[in-house]
């Protein structure tokens, strides 16, 4: 009888476990910032499509920065890279409850506080050159234009 009941008592946590195990695979792992993939994994959960700003622009200029691009940057351009992308992923990060239109108005509206927490106003106009380069197609859409704008007139006023 005490067997019987021993057997019984594994069964029951063998399904306990089983189950448990099953369920900490299903729940999504928090993206990983600082990484292109963060915006992949981000899009996984939102489910924003292609033409998505996590797709289309997050991790397409996430992996220019960092990967295509980077060379071309001098030191303190390439430690500004770093931290505007950790910034820009973080804010969207930290407002996980919204949906895909609210994502890309978000992470519009962080781009100058990131760029210039920092420190795009300090970087040498090389560096500058750099950035707008890589995102001039992007300068086409207002929302972009008068971010950069604002940034430009930022740092005109830090001088």
């Amino acid at each position: 009888m005490r067997l019987l009941k021993t057997h019984n008592l594994n069964k029951i946590l063998f399904i306990v476990l089983l189950f448990s195990v099953s369920t900490v695979h299903a729940e999504m792992m928090p993206p990983t910032v600082g990484t292109c993939g963060f915006y992949l994994q981000l899009e996984q959960e939102k489910q924003c499509g292609p033409q998505g700003y996590l797709k289309s622009y997050g991790f397409k200029y996430c992996r220019k920065f960092l990967y295509e691009m980077n060379h071309e940057f001098s030191a303190k351009g390439k430690v500004f890279v770093q931290k505007a992308g950790q910034c820009l992923q973080s804010a969207l990060w930290n407002k996980s409850d919204i949906n895909c239109l609210e994502i890309k108005n978000q992470a519009i509206s962080s781009h100058g506080p990131c760029y210039y927490h920092s420190g795009f106003c300090q970087l040498s106009f090389h560096d500058k050159m750099v950035i707008f380069s890589t995102i001039k197609k992007e300068l086409f859409q207002s929302d972009f234009r008068k971010q950069a704008l604002k940034m430009l007139k930022i740092c005109q006023h830090l001088k």
